[in-house]
């Protein structure tokens, strides 16, 4: 299932006044399956909030999709099989195609707040796959596993990113394992950055 709907509430932002009156939509995947995204499209999120049991695969094919104030593909939910190398939610770059992501991230206001750091951002342990290419520019994380693991199996990715390009966050757990496939990334410095270009806290 897919459905259509502004951004949640209780996704609580600080952001630039510029974009104070931004009106963004989301995108919501909350069955298993696989979808495939191409075109254009500009303060939109991909959401996956699917069941614990669900595995997810998202191909991106001719995708550009912006959100300039939260992540533009946000995974908060699905199976996560919670062991290096393995994943069951899936980004793949469709053979021969380009695609860009650009994202922004949210601030914690609370304690109870969803905070979500990359212009890509997961709960769960997300693996990438397949032949495209992706350009990722983000102003803080670019691609992020915030709780499990990051498997990359193939694609061509070039990530810009005001702090960590690739980001697997939980402290003595989170493990990148790359097994094919070409990864460029940097820390932009007109952000003022310090990130590392690669960051795997497990």
């Amino acid at each position: 299932n897919v459905f259509l709907e502004p951004m949640n509430a209780y996704e609580r932002r600080i952001i630039h006044s510029e974009l104070q009156g931004v009106e963004n939509r989301v995108v919501t995947i909350t069955t298993g399956g696989v979808y495939r995204i191409s075109g254009a499209a500009e303060d939109v999120q991909i959401a996956v909030r699917a069941a614990g049991d669900a595995d997810v695969r998202l191909i991106l094919d001719g995708a550009d999709i912006t959100c300039r104030t939260s992540s533009a593909i946000a995974v908060y939910s699905a199976r996560d099989p919670r062991a290096a190398g393995e994943y069951a939610v899936t980004i793949e770059l469709a053979q021969g195609s380009e695609n860009r992501i650009t994202g922004s991230h949210t601030v914690a206001v609370e304690e109870t707040d969803v905070k979500l750091d990359g212009a890509i951002c997961s709960l769960v342990s997300l693996g990438i796959e397949g032949s495209g290419s992706l350009a990722v520019d983000a102003d803080n994380e670019g691609i992020e596993v915030k709780f499990g693991h990051m498997t990359i199996n193939g694609g061509v990715m070039d990530i810009q990113s005001g702090d960590d390009p690739l980001n697997v966050s939980e402290d003595g757990v989170g493990v990148l394992t790359m097994n094919d496939g070409y990864v460029f990334s940097a820390v932009k410095n007109a952000a003022g950055g310090e990130g590392d270009g690669i960051d795997s806290n497990g």
